[in-house]
């Protein structure tokens, strides 16, 4: 005689095994899992995907991180082309760059930097970091300037 159990003529073995796969499904659902930051170099990228192709040929281009203790949730860059020795050069671009959502901003006004590829390499990071769509519409802030 086979030991199952019985309630109302149904047998819980169906039952039990329904439970235990949606319990085993919802541990590993992309909405449970918290997303990381992203790392400085992942900013950086973004940072430098941000500038326009003619920036990106400056000779002696160079990006280096600052920051700004009342945004903690940025990273800043400062994007300079030239050298030392140069009297040619100077600043690029100021990229502030949230380390929530990969979204980049101008570092110095209200403007939100955005292109094709930028796009693209963000929608990649966001991936990485395990940001969904819709997490990442409820994590969406203004830029530092704003």
């Amino acid at each position: 005689m086979q030991a199952t159990s019985i309630i109302d003529g149904k047998c819980l073995k169906p039952l039990l095994a329904l439970v235990l796969l949606l319990a085993a499904s919802a541990s590993v659902s992309p909405q449970g899992v918290t997303p990381r930051r992203l790392t400085f170099e992942e900013g950086r990228k973004l940072a430098l995907a941000a500038l326009e192709s003619d920036s990106k040929k400056l000779p002696g281009l160079d990006v280096e991180n600052y920051s700004n203790p009342n945004f903690p949730d940025f990273y800043f860059f400062s994007v300079t082309w030239g050298t030392a020795r140069s009297e040619r050069g100077g600043t690029v671009e100021q990229i502030a760059v949230d380390a929530i959502t990969g979204d980049v901003w101008d570092g110095v006004v209200c403007r939100k930097i955005t292109s094709p590829s930028l796009r693209k390499l963000q929608s990649s990071v966001r991936q990485q970091i395990g940001l969904s769509k819709s997490e990442y519409l409820k994590l969406t802030k203004k830029g530092p300037m704003c």
